[in-house]
C-alpha cells in the first residue's frame, strides 16, 4: 500500500509493516486538461450544442 505523504515531513510510523510505503507527494496533471480523446468528445458536444 503507498501513502502519498513526505517522509521528511511525516517520518514514517514504527509500528508499520513492510508493505506500506511512503510513496511522497502525489501531484495531479494539470487539472484544467483533459486527456486527448475526452477532449475531443467535449468540443465535438460543444458544437453540437451551441
Amino acid at each position: 500500500m503507498l501513502h502519498g505523504f513526505s517522509g521528511q515531513v511525516v517520518p514514517r510510523p514504527e509500528d508499520w509493516h513492510p508493505g506500506l510505503e511512503i510513496a511522497g507527494y502525489w501531484c495531479p496533471h494539470d487539472p484544467r486538461a483533459l486527456p486527448g480523446g475526452l477532449q475531443e468528445f467535449r468540443e465535438a458536444l460543444d458544437r453540437l450544442t451551441s
